[in-house]
């Protein structure tokens, strides 16, 4: 039986394992602060001591860390996932990075005799819990095919774009797409608002027209100011910004201009220096819509 290693254990890294050992699977997990592998071991994880056991125990390890530094960190490090490293692991890397960190730790790993498929995913933490995301994939397809059945344990349908660095491109341009469709939402209220209509009434009727989409309903409650006060965001103001400063960063390094996104990214960083960084994506159109700081 093929051991998966996970390192990794926010909402998603945590979720998706979850699902994996529901699916029979043999996983092992690794956290920087081991109180979040407690869930995972309760259901029959084995926790690893480090990156390095990790990776040395594991066939194929999946990474579900922060951002580019936090991915970077945990490989490089002296007790990383590289000194566990060998021919015969497979790492999978989920991270939502810039497309230049995913090729550079699949260089990394190559060093070791070991291979790397970057593979984002697109869909919240009860869909990984469920089994239902999106996986995005860049390597090479030889790679892929063994790392298809794990892949497919954890998602709905997988796309190959093509080299390393591809699907990072990809993750980057869909995280800025939702921030600049939260963005829309709050010009659209704040428009309508200035003719007496209730921002409220202007989800709903969204909700049923072409401009529809599942981020909107997904994300009604919170839209409308009636979630939960104490949940902690899935997908916060902060992680959008990193995503398009990322996307713009690589769009520069093309010479190719980004105008839509820029505005986006100029509104994300104006909601981070008023107080909303820590917030839910959600409430990124009641920021466009007051300008007021959190």
């Amino acid at each position: 039986m093929t051991t998966v290693g996970i390192a990794g254990l926010g909402r998603m890294g945590g979720a998706i394992g979850l699902h994996l050992l529901e699916q029979g699977h043999k996983v092992v997990v690794w956290n920087r602060s081991a109180a979040k592998a407690e869930p995972l071991k309760a259901a029959g994880a084995t926790v690893a001591a480090s990156p390095k056991a990790l990776a040395e125990a594991s066939d194929i390890v999946l990474t579900s860390l922060t951002d580019d530094k936090a991915a970077t960190e945990c490989f490089h490090r002296p007790d990383g996932l590289l000194a566990g490293a060998s021919a015969k692991t497979l790492f999978v890397e989920t991270t939502t990075t810039s497309p230049d960190t995913a090729r550079a730790l699949a260089a990394a790993v190559a060093k070791t005799g070991a291979v790397m498929l970057d593979c984002p995913v697109q869909g919240s933490a009860d869909a990984a819990r469920k089994g239902q995301l999106l996986a995005m994939v860049g390597g090479d397809a030889a790679v892929l095919e063994k790392a298809r059945p794990v892949i497919e344990a954890f998602t709905r349908k997988l796309f190959h774009l093509g080299p390393v660095g591809s699907s990072a491109a990809l993750k980057l341009a869909v995280n800025t797409g939702i921030a600049t469709y939260a963005a829309f939402l709050g010009e659209a209220t704040r428009l309508c608002a200035l003719e007496g209509v209730d921002p409220n009434a202007v989800y709903d009727i969204i909700a049923e027209g072409p401009m529809a989409t599942p981020i909107l309903k997904g994300k009604m409650a919170v839209l409308k100011g009636q979630g939960d006060p104490n949940a902690v965001p899935a997908s916060d103001i902060d992680l959008f910004l990193k995503d398009a400063s990322a996307a713009l960063i690589l769009a520069a390094q093309h010479r190719a201009a980004l105008p839509v996104a820029a505005a986006t990214q100029a509104l994300l960083a104006d909601a981070t220096k008023a107080g909303w960084g820590p917030c839910d994506y959600g409430d990124l159109p009641a920021y466009a819509r007051s300008g007021k700081p959190r």
